[in-house]
């Protein structure tokens, strides 16, 4: 009996393994298919990456060069700038004044605002003063209260016309009454 059962439990033990295999050789297939289109799939995309870097190295080569472009002419102005100024300096220092007219006149608003010829000739100075009182208080039901009054202004103008003639006006302001 046992030598019956043998070819019996072989032909069975083939056929399962044949049935094993056979299952498993579609799906395997399958598997290889997916796997070469995902192989298609990612060479095309690494494809267009390429194809962008080498877009972007293009662009960026373009834009080095206009940088450096910019840079070269930001230099050569600089330089003649530079140029132009010593040149004009050393005109100044080995042949006098510069050719262009000079403002004939200082200015000054160190105490209010002065204009003054060069020769001191003519001048003309506008100032004054102004008081303020303020004060502030803490009352706890009113908060902070503050207050500032104009006190008094006073306007000065003066100035001198050719060494011959001086002039000075004042004007105050006090309250209501003009003095």
């Amino acid at each position: 009996m046992g030598l019956a059962l043998k070819p019996t439990l072989k032909i069975k033990t083939l056929t399962a393994a044949a049935l094993g295999v056979a299952a498993v050789l579609p799906i395997h297939g399958a598997r290889a298919e997916d796997t070469a289109a995902e192989l298609r799939e990612l060479k095309a995309r690494l494809d267009a990456t390429i194809g962008e870097v080498h877009s972007l190295k293009a662009r960026l080569q373009r834009y080095e060069g206009k940088s450096a472009a910019q840079d070269r002419k930001l230099t050569q102005v600089s330089n003649e700038t530079r140029n132009h100024s010593n040149t004009a300096n050393s005109a100044e220092v080995t042949k006098g004044p510069a050719t262009l007219a000079s403002f004939p006149y200082t200015v000054n608003i160190g105490h209010g605002l002065t204009v003054e010829s060069l020769d001191h000739a003519n001048s003309f100075h506008v100032g004054g003063r102004v008081y303020v009182d303020g004060g502030g208080s803490t009352q706890p039901e009113r908060g902070l209260s503050e207050t500032a009054n104009l006190a008094q202004a006073r306007l000065q103008v003066e100035g001198r016309l050719h060494h011959i003639w001086e002039y000075r006006f004042q004007y105050d302001f006090v309250g209501n009454i003009i003095w």
